[in-house]
């Protein structure tokens, strides 16, 4: 389980994965009591899959999950309390499964698609062209019209930011010893209505990519690597298409 808060999350688009912090943010969006899932996962043919992960649990407390290691049994089947909205299924093979929680007991059956074929992503040839950060592997390019901001250094992480619209909107980008990644911040998944994800491979690295869309209209993306992502968040449709030129540009540094 994941659960990584940046600081300043209130402020406006901007937000830092770098050490796990409770804050304010996104309280309003969680359960005041724990609700309990359970159910199912079945391949497309309905057979069981055992051994599938269980994403973005919220836990308040001591509040126990009955599947410590958050995945199904052999036959399966899954049992869970949680505090959170939504949660993804995910399992190597399989096109990852988005799920709400409603506000009481929920039971569930999810069918797992044999996922697609694993996109690519290009090795760069050329790490001067594009902007990366120290630690990083992730390589961005330089887009008309997005603004790269100066690169920023605390203990342990190293971290870069990305504007459009005079800076009011922003992406972030940040690598090191305390930085999450890859899975996409619980916060994002939590506000989405919407949701899709894909594992792309740069040159024997996984990169996870996802996506989301918000009850309001905003729209998320997170796409990273252990120790390492780059997302936006809460954004309008415009300014997301431009941070989407930069994300899909990107191309991996092999160290």
């Amino acid at each position: 389980m994941r659960i990584v808060l940046p600081p300043g999350l209130a402020a406006l688009a901007i937000a830092v994965t770098c050490a796990p912090n409770w804050g304010q943010g996104f309280v309003h969006l969680l359960y005041p009591t724990p609700v309990r899932v359970s159910g199912i996962t079945v391949d497309s043919s309905g057979n069981p899959v055992q051994g599938v992960r269980i994403g973005h649990l919220a836990v308040r407390g001591q509040v126990s999950i009955e599947s410590p290691s958050a995945e199904t049994d052999a036959m399966g089947r899954f049992r869970f309390d949680t505090i959170g909205p939504a949660v993804v299924f995910r399992k190597d093979g399989f096109e990852s499964q988005f799920a709400r929680v409603s506000g009481g007991p929920t039971e569930l059956r999810i069918v797992l698609k044999p996922a697609p074929a694993v996109e690519a992503v290009p090795v760069c040839r050329a790490a001067s062209k594009c902007v990366s950060v120290r630690t990083g592997v992730l390589c961005l390019p330089k887009i008309k019209g997005v603004r790269t901001g100066d690169a920023n250094t605390t203990l342990d992480t190293f971290e870069r930011t990305f504007s459009v619209r005079m800076g009011r909107w922003q992406m972030i980008h940040g690598a090191g010893t305390a930085w999450g990644g890859p899975d996409p911040r619980d916060e994002d998944v939590w506000s989405s209505i919407a949701y899709k994800e894909r594992i792309r491979d740069g040159g024997g690295i996984q990169v996870l990519d996802a996506s989301g869309t918000t009850s309001d209209g905003k729209a998320w993306r997170s796409v990273g690597v252990a120790g390492e992502s780059v997302f936006y968040f809460d954004l309008d449709p415009g300014a997301a298409a431009k941070f989407d030129q930069v994300l899909d540009g990107l191309c991996v540094i092999r160290k």
